[in-house]
């Protein structure tokens, strides 16, 4: 790239340095871990987990606070295999009357490498006008520091960036 905006870029992050991963199967994790993964992908989480989770009941009062804001939080932002992102209309309503969204986008907008790339997590530009059906852009922050921001090398990794960037969202997750 070559224009001013990676010219900003500090070229200090190990990562920068790192060498091409492999091109069929860009993965963060260890063999073993991958393997688990994609069980549970296929069959489900093991049985000995289910009721393991509880939670505290919503009208439960922790302690009194003066709300100046409200903020909405989402957990990975990202396509499921090959269905594009769409936002139910019941996420819709339930962040109504948030004043932020706080989300981790989960993956890059990249084209390189899309046919046979296993387990990485390519986005589309489509996807960030789906966001924007929640809120404007100013008003949504995008967490980058993802296990999926490195899976096609750093030059990708800024080119998907500053697609986020030009959008309008405030983004995190990198300096410059």
């Amino acid at each position: 790239m070559n224009d001013s905006y990676s010219k900003n870029v500090v070229e200090d992050f190990i990562w920068v340095k790192d060498t091409k991963r492999w091109k069929l199967i860009p993965h963060p994790y260890p063999f073993k871990h991958s393997a688990i993964f994609l069980k549970n992908y296929i069959t489900g989480p093991s049985k000995k987990y289910q009721g393991s989770a509880t939670f505290m009941p919503n009208a439960k009062l922790v302690n009194r606070i003066s709300p100046k804001m409200k903020l909405g939080f989402i957990g990975d932002i990202m396509q499921m295999t090959k269905y594009k992102l769409e936002i139910d209309p019941s996420i819709k309503e339930f962040f109504t009357d948030i004043d932020y969204l706080i989300g981790n986008f989960e993956g890059i907008i990249t084209t390189k490498y899309k046919r046979g790339a296993i387990g990485s997590q390519i986005m589309a530009e489509s996807d960030l006008e789906a966001l924007k059906e929640l809120l404007s852009p100013e008003k949504i922050l995008l967490s980058y520091a993802n296990n999926h921001a490195g899976d096609f090398g750093w030059e990708e990794f800024q080119k998907s960036y500053k697609i986020v960037k030009d959008h309008g969202f405030m983004v995190i997750g990198k300096s410059h």
